[in-house]
């Protein structure tokens, strides 16, 4: 069976922070909650816009409901310690109002909105894939895009929480063809007295092909 590379994201949601740098604007799109150790969290993922679609998104104030199609970039950058690794980011291949569901399906003029969505889907080849428990395995996924009119490839790291590691590990190996589908969470922990976020790619599919 042969399937198309694959590394789409679509979030659609409210926009919660806005800010710049250069000549990137940054949206942060909560779309849903989780609940980790009984305590449940917004996931908050942020999002690169790039040239003009950075321009076009700056139109959007905070509270704005939005759809987003984007996909994950990854970057090689050295640290502080002359150490070199990968750092991932979701960056934007397009912008739009949200509309409802009868709006866009029949357009039928409508003030409410399409519930909150937040998918990724991903296929391409195996890179690395290891154990870290018995329930869950990282793995990256290497697969190509276009971003800013230009084609990029990025392996992207992701997490798969199964029944039973092992098996998994004794059926899918590095390039191997896969097609993967889950979410994005976010991730917030205090380094040095500040609260950070880290958005994840956590898998609830992964199947060989």
């Amino acid at each position: 069976m042969s399937i198309e590379n694959k590394n789409n994201v679509y979030l659609s949601g409210t926009i919660t922070r806005k800010s710049e740098y250069k000549n990137m604007l940054f949206l942060s799109i909560t779309t849903g909650t989780y609940v980790k150790n009984g305590q449940k969290h917004f996931t908050s993922p942020t999002v690169v816009f790039l040239g003009e679609l950075a321009l076009e998104a700056g139109k959007y104030e905070k509270g704005t409901r939005v759809d987003i199609n984007a996909a994950i970039v990854t970057r090689r950058i050295t640290d502080i310690n002359g150490k070199s690794r990968y750092t991932q980011s979701i960056v934007a291949t397009g912008i739009c109002p949200s509309k409802s569901i009868l709006n866009e399906v029949l357009g039928i003029e409508s003030e409410s909105k399409r519930p909150p969505a937040n998918r990724v889907i991903i296929c391409g080849s195996v890179y690395s894939i290891t154990k870290s428990n018995e329930t869950l395995v990282k793995l990256g996924i290497g697969a190509t895009t276009v971003v800013n009119h230009s084609r990029r490839r990025a392996t992207v790291m992701c997490s798969y929480f199964c029944d039973d590691a092992d098996r998994v590990l004794s059926d899918i190996h590095i390039k191997d063809s896969v097609c993967a589908a889950g979410t994005i969470q976010t991730l917030r922990f205090n380094r040095d007295g500040q609260i950070n976020q880290k958005d994840t790619i956590v898998l609830s599919e992964l199947q060989k092909f």
